[in-house]
């Protein structure tokens, strides 16, 4: 019996569950342009507060990573991407950002000047990255919270001789963003700032979904007033061919055409599933080249790691083949974020009709859909969940 020959595979030029790198970064030429914007003012001295929003794996956090890359680099700001994932108080907040101060400094081989500032948070030094001493820097992370204006203010004295400004971005605002401290903190920063008679030359940069920028005025009403909003949208069908193109082209993979429109509608323009059905078709690809086959094999495995990994009881309810025919059917309709249940109902069975209901009401349950505003309408929480079920429908046969 012979055997398939194992196929050598050499390294993914897909980043899933992780942000972008600035090389593989496409689109997003109006919100870079808005944000350099005030990258520019803040090395003229400026203080610059943008709240960048979007719907959950739109793109966010790749595009912070790259404007602070491009901040640095080209603008001469030092840049701290801080991830918040997970942080619901002050302590933590910055703790957070106290670390990746460090890490950064580290990284730009400026850590010898903050060595007074920060020295004693550091337990060792290797050659790649810094080993943090978390029990000293927990021990003062009230104090820190208290006086952080403060801090900011001995960080820049410190890094100002070679840097023209600080670019610091908190993203991923799920956790902080709802306590009541983390509004009034961030107010009482921005105006003593502006109060104080000393210009601190910083672009604070806030990342998270239209929710928690609401939790936050609900919290400060005043907080409403702070930002520029800068607002990121699904990639246009262009940016999103041009994605997969330059992905694939990078490791000496061609696209072919018939590949293009099936990777274009299942990505949805959302970065997170793009990267997520890149590996996948990069993975199903036996040949290196990019055909439509590839593409829906891949599409089809991508439906189970998405599943697992963001909608694991959506994932399982979906397993019902009572409820794959209406799956199809709402992956089919040509819909954004809302549809009425009667369109849903047009084209099924008296069968599937009576099992329509049961499959709604276990959808809300799970929050894939909320009620719409009016009756028989149904929303879609985000883009992502609406993608990912239009690509679930393909898992036992195209729509």
């Amino acid at each position: 019996m012979n055997e398939s020959p194992i196929i050598e595979k050499g390294r993914s030029p897909f980043s899933p569950g992780r942000p972008v790198t600035p090389d593989m970064f496409v689109g997003r030429g109006e919100q870079i342009a808005r944000i350099l914007r005030s990258v520019g003012q803040v090395r003229a001295g400026k203080q610059e507060n943008l709240f960048i929003t979007g719907e959950y794996g739109i793109g966010k956090s790749s595009l912070v990573s790259y404007v602070r890359s491009v901040a640095e680099q080209q603008y001469r700001l030092a840049g701290f991407h801080v991830l918040l994932g997970g942080v619901t108080t002050l302590e933590g907040l910055v703790q957070r950002v106290v670390s990746r101060i460090v890490e950064q400094a580290h990284r730009s081989n400026v850590l010898d000047r903050l060595k007074d500032l920060v020295g004693k948070y550091v337990e060792s030094v290797q050659l790649f990255n810094v080993k943090l001493n978390l029990d000293a820097l927990q021990t003062d992370a009230p104090d820190l919270a208290q006086d952080f204006l403060p801090f900011l203010r001995r960080l820049w004295d410190r890094l100002k001789g070679q840097y023209a400004g600080i670019a610091m971005f908190w993203d991923d605002l799920n956790g902080i963003a709802r306590v009541p401290e983390f509004a009034a903190l961030v107010k009482s920063l921005v105006d003593e700032i502006a109060t104080g008679g000393q210009e601190l030359p910083l672009l604070l940069g806030l990342s998270g979904v239209p929710d928690r920028r609401l939790e936050m005025v609900d919290n400060q009403p005043s907080v409403g007033r702070i930002f520029d909003i800068v607002e990121v949208n699904p990639l246009a069908d262009e940016e999103v061919q041009q994605f997969f193109v330059r992905a694939f082209e990078s490791v000496n993979t061609p696209v072919e055409a018939d590949a293009l429109p099936t990777l274009v509608r299942y990505s949805g323009g959302l970065p997170k599933l793009m990267h997520e059905l890149g590996d996948a078709v990069f993975w199903a690809d036996k040949d290196d080249r990019i055909d439509g086959n590839d593409a829906l094999a891949g599409i089809i495995q991508a439906v189970v790691i998405v599943g697992r990994k963001y909608f694991e009881p959506i994932s399982q309810a979906l397993q019902s083949s009572d409820y794959h025919s209406i799956l199809r059917k709402l992956g089919s309709l040509k819909t954004d974020l809302t549809f009425h249940k009667r369109d849903l109902e047009k084209g099924l069975n008296e069968s599937e009709r009576r099992k329509l209901n049961n499959f709604l009401q276990r959808m809300k349950k799970l929050h894939a859909l909320l009620p719409g505003e009016t009756r028989g309408e149904y929303v879609f929480p985000n883009r992502l969940v609406s993608v990912y079920l239009g690509i679930a429908s393909l898992r036992k046969g195209t729509p």
